[in-house]
């Protein structure tokens, strides 16, 4: 079964809204642009980091604004520990 409205705006999220009220899985766009997502605003946080000159307290806002991971495994980033670094960096 498909639902077909005309162009995007309204509808689109009046749909999603009801499907969901009645407990139907649906799949289609989704409602919200990427910027809005966590994933969307860490990477437009990233690109903003050359515009601070990486800023010790810019990265770490960075850091801790999603969930970063680094390695293999994949772990998470503890910004936290960036934060204690600093100590040891002015010793």
């Amino acid at each position: 079964m498909a639902i077909f409205h005309p162009v995007a705006g309204d509808y689109d999220r009046l749909v999603a809204h009801q499907l969901d009220a009645a407990g139907i899985p649906w799949n289609g766009p989704a409602n919200r642009s990427l910027a809005e997502s966590v994933a969307g605003r860490a990477l437009l946080g990233l690109l903003d980091l050359p515009a601070t000159a990486w800023r010790r307290g810019d990265v770490i806002e960075w850091l801790s604004s999603a969930p970063i991971v680094d390695g293999d495994p994949p772990r998470p980033v503890a910004a936290a520990r960036w934060m204690r670094s600093r100590g040891a960096l002015v010793s």
